[in-house]
């Protein structure tokens, strides 16, 4: 259980269309759906940074987009709580990726260098418990670890190439 740390990932995505999503989660926290708080998704050229405690995995919000009845109000929350940023990503080429958490933010390095970070309420969420890493195609992750902030020390070993 955690509140705020970094999150190092030494990876390659293989094919155009490929992704590799670190969900931060409370399994324990029952306003969501499966206890997802928030993502970082890595793909070719860019990270996508989405608050989902209080956007799409909130229960009020994910049973309006179900059933069809998400009010304008609704709509425009969910459009605040994700944001794109354009990241030196290519396939076939290994990276590193240092997802920090801090307080309401959330920020991404890519291969040691910034590339952005997103401010909202749900990502301040006090415990999460669990992070898993979704891969919906093929990516390969040698390891990962905890990190402090700034480093991705430890990745270059062997077993992490």
């Amino acid at each position: 259980m955690f509140t705020d740390g970094t999150l190092a990932l030494r990876f390659k995505l293989h094919e155009e269309g490929e992704s590799l999503k670190p969900n931060f989660t409370d399994l324990g926290c029952k306003s969501v759906h499966a206890g997802h708080l928030f993502d970082a998704v890595v793909s070719r050229g860019k990270v996508l940074s989405e608050d989902r405690k209080t956007g799409a995995m909130n229960l009020k919000i994910r049973a309006g987009r179900r059933n069809g009845t998400l009010t304008s109000e609704q709509q425009r929350i969910l459009r605040t709580k994700k944001k794109v940023f354009l990241a030196k990503i290519k396939t076939g080429t290994w990276h590193e990726v240092a997802v920090h958490v801090d307080g309401n933010t959330i920020s991404a390095d890519i291969d040691g260098k910034p590339v952005g970070s997103f401010r909202s309420k749900g990502i301040a969420h006090p415990t999460k418990t669990l992070v898993r890493l979704l891969v919906p195609k093929t990516a390969t992750v040698p390891c990962s670890r905890p990190a402090a902030r700034g480093t991705t020390a430890g990745l270059e070993h062997e077993h992490c190439v």
